[in-house]
């Protein structure tokens, strides 16, 4: 994590909220809670930086594989060069590649048992003189998890442990701000205390975790399981790298599968004062495809060699929904892949942007039946369509490599 701190003004000395702790909460859930409200993040964010981290672990036939969570959170990585300012128009801009997992470190407990619930936390107290002004965290866990910031949803992960995903928040201080910007950085490590029992408001400011022990290091970033994560930028620069070929729930053995059309779906929803701005996408699909997004028709494929791009500007939603109608005309292998970045709209003095990135894994979901009416709108009830099964990540045969066509004129959606 990076956080981004000024000197206050001194007619603002007296300040009490310069001084006060930034307070990271990370917890693990077996099912994510339900959304709050969208809404501006609340005044304690003045005070202190609170983020919680819900995560859940779904990976029901893999329960000899450990539970982790790597973040890093108030800048992860190097920190950025600030350039000085002397108003609260200022804004911070950390360089796309400012944040790295390089130091952090994969923690949990000591034991790792599948379906688990665990909460992890950590104060930060700024230096005296200091106003936190600014915040940008990239986490990854196995598998699920929803970050709070003081309390209030930020956002949720991709439930692919391959992908990070990138946070920002912003905060104001006082109303006034002079130079001698300064950064400081937070990774995941032993310093976090950790908790089990995932109390009711322990992503609360006022929730005292004195007693929590300290959390246990599973290894450096790079080892184990897990291997290196991929981590949004901007602008985006998306590939099909880490993308899994997806077909229905049912895959005979060879891989030949009969004719005929399957849908399929993908649904993000954003966190509390998050604005999905934009959506970067590749696609392609054997042997056909047509992409939906949020109900609107983005485009089709016929050419599986040939993977498309596509660039939507999304209305603001609750959700974003990706809707692929994919076809299979011969008796012959099927497979459909994605790879797409969602970038949210820049918000308050943070110039950071937060972003998720989103490819064709078993999060997708589909239906080998009839196709049902409205299949492909945002309000669609997709609840009871089975997950889609792998068949082999992007390079795998008979694809192996594609080429990738130049991107379409920008859609609205």
């Amino acid at each position: 994590m990076s956080i981004t701190m000024n000197s206050a003004s001194p007619d603002l000395a007296e300040d009490p909220f310069r001084y006060t702790p930034l307070d990271l909460p990370f917890p693990r859930l077996l099912k994510t809670p339900k959304k709050a409200p969208v809404s501006s993040i609340k005044p304690a964010l003045r005070r202190t930086f609170q983020a919680t981290l819900k995560l859940s672990d779904e990976s029901y036939s893999h329960r000899s594989r450990p539970l982790h969570l790597l973040a890093a959170g108030l800048v992860l990585g190097s920190t950025p060069t600030i350039t000085k300012a002397d108003s609260i128009s200022r804004s911070f801009s950390p360089r796309a590649d400012s944040l790295t997992f390089g130091t952090s470190e994969w923690i949990w407990t000591a034991t790792s048992v599948a379906g688990t619930v665990l909460a992890l936390r950590k104060d930060f107290t700024p230096p005296f003189g200091k106003s936190i002004i600014g915040v940008e965290i990239i986490a990854a866990a196995n598998d699920h998890f929803s970050l709070f910031l003081n309390g209030d949803l930020l956002g949720e992960g991709s439930g692919n442990t391959n992908f990070g995903r990138r946070f920002c928040a912003s905060a104001f201080p006082s109303q006034n701000v002079l130079a001698d910007d300064t950064t400081d950085v937070i990774v995941t490590d032993s310093s976090w205390l950790v908790d089990d029992s995932v109390p009711v408001d322990f992503a609360q400011l006022s929730f005292d975790d004195s007693q929590w022990p300290s959390a246990t290091v599973l290894g450096a970033y790079g080892t184990g399981p897990w291997g290196s994560i991929a981590i949004p930028t901007a602008p985006p620069l998306i590939s099909l790298a880490g993308a899994t070929w997806v077909w229905t729930d049912v895959i005979p053995a060879g891989g030949v599968l009969p004719p005929g059309q399957r849908a399929f779906r993908r649904t993000f929803t954003p966190g509390s004062g998050e604005g999905p701005a934009t959506l970067n996408i590749i696609i392609s699909a054997d042997n056909q495809y047509s992409l939906w997004v949020n109900g609107v028709l983005v485009g089709s494929g016929t050419d599986w060699t040939v993977a498309q791009q596509y660039t939507v500007n999304l209305a603001r939603t609750d959700t974003v929904v990706l809707a692929v109608l994919a076809n299979n005309i011969d008796t012959t292998p099927a497979g459909l892949i994605v790879s797409a970045e969602i970038t949210m709209a820049e918000t308050g003095r943070n110039n950071c942007t937060a972003s998720i990135l989103l490819v064709t894994d078993l999060n997708w979901v589909s239906t080998e039946g009839t196709i049902p009416d409205g299949w492909e709108l945002p309000g669609f009830d997709d609840s009871t369509w089975p997950a889609v099964a792998g068949e082999g990540n992007y390079g795998v045969g008979p694809w192996t490599t594609l080429a990738i066509a130049a991107p379409s004129a920008p859609v609205d959606a």
